[in-house]
């Protein structure tokens, strides 16, 4: 799952509500509670919740869940795909949406105006699929890994020219063409066909850029002979500018898949620590430094509301309440903006997941963090990379 997949799901809107309800399913995991008894219990506290807080919905919400049974049932169930399985459902009118994930999600059931994404981003960031990059003498392997392993897509075979195919196989034969002993030696042969792999990697770049654009990759990781990452990773830049690179230190292009993924993948996970980490701190000293940056809850919501944020950073474990106005503007906290009655605001009890929407419907990315990135955040939790 992409952003713009997470964009389409802020469209889903009913006047009667969402109901966004997680539920994991790991039939290998000891000592936890059965899906669907955690379910059914958090189903019965929404309900309970729903009629203390909105009494005249309670019974909209009641009649959906019966309605829903079978949905509930498959989300739960073990035949279903995925270990991780989100149900947004309409309230009033639509068809469900049943979404599922390699990855658990955390178990919860939520009724708002809107479908309740923030649980949701940590784990399709996680899941989407990274490219690999198994660079060789012999040429590129592009793979595509998702926790589901590694699946190969295709091979670049350098293929070198046939003089040089001739003067590496004299130099082998120790003489020339004519009998005399040949002028290349083993030195100048090797030099010459890392000059042809240097200038291979740098054509075959395009390729793969194009190939990552296809498949929606935001990161590749570039793995085997460094001589030929660097060559590769520059003609890569030149192509697809905006794709991150991590370059694994093993020399794993001619290893088997299992190994690359063995290998690979720890890397890959610190790296997106990694990535996260510097992504946070680079949006609040931004903010800090009053550049193309805004830090803390009043200046990212309303750089939001002027539709400025280019990438929203927010601690996963944050929350804020607040308000917003008749016109659709965020406010933290007990804050009246000037102009608009106070009883005219409306309540926003989770003003982190109306940030995520906001974003997502003004065209920005994010990233919800969590850990050293969540640390690097505080102490106000969020910040934003500004378009102007």
């Amino acid at each position: 799952m992409d952003q713009s997949m997470l964009r389409r799901l802020t469209e889903l809107t009913d006047d009667a509500g969402i109901l966004s309800i997680y539920a994991t399913v790991d039939l290998a995991a000891e000592q936890t509670p059965q899906p669907a008894v955690l379910l059914y219990a958090q189903l019965a506290e929404l309900q309970r919740r729903t009629e203390a807080e909105q009494p005249s919905r309670a019974a909209a919400v009641r009649h959906r869940l019966r309605a829903l049974e079978p949905q509930l049932s498959a989300l739960v169930n073990s035949s279903t795909g995925g270990i991780g399985r989100v149900l947004f459902a309409p309230v009033g009118h639509g068809q469900p949406q049943l979404l599922t994930f390699p990855l658990p999600v955390p178990p919860m059931a939520v009724y708002r105006r809107t479908a309740y994404l923030l649980p949701l981003l940590p784990v399709a960031e996680a899941s989407a699929p990274v490219g690999v990059a198994l660079l060789s003498r012999q040429g590129v392997r592009l793979a595509e890994w998702t926790p589901a392993g590694l699946a190969p897509l295709v091979t670049f075979p350098f293929q070198p020219l046939p003089t040089h195919r001739q003067a590496t196989a004299a130099v082998r034969a120790g003489r020339g063409t004519s009998g005399w002993h040949a002028v290349i030696n083993p030195e100048q042969a090797e030099r010459h066909r890392l000059a042809l792999l240097v200038r291979f990697m740098r054509q075959v770049s395009h390729g793969v850029g194009r190939r990552a654009a296809s498949r929606g990759w935001n990161l590749l990781v570039v793995t085997g002979d460094p001589r030929l990452a660097e060559p590769f990773e520059v003609g890569l830049h030149d192509q697809a500018p905006k794709l991150l690179l991590a370059r694994s230190p093993h020399l794993l292009s001619t290893a088997p898949s299992g190994r690359v993924v063995a290998e690979a993948v720890p890397n890959l996970v610190a790296f997106r620590r990694m990535t996260q980490l510097e992504l946070a701190r680079r949006a609040r000293a931004a903010g800090l430094a009053g550049g193309h940056g805004a830090y803390g809850l009043g200046d990212c919501l309303g750089a939001l509301t002027d539709g400025r944020v280019a990438r929203l950073v927010v601690d996963g474990a944050a929350c804020w309440r607040g308000s917003r106005t008749p016109d659709g503007r965020l406010v933290p906290g007990d804050e009246v903006p000037p102009g608009v009655p106070a009883d005219a605001l409306i309540a926003e009890p989770n003003l982190a997941e109306s940030m995520v929407e906001r974003a997502l419907a003004i065209g920005a990315d994010v990233t919800v963090v969590s850990g050293a990135a969540a640390e690097a955040l505080a102490p106000a939790g969020v910040a934003a990379i500004l378009r102007w």
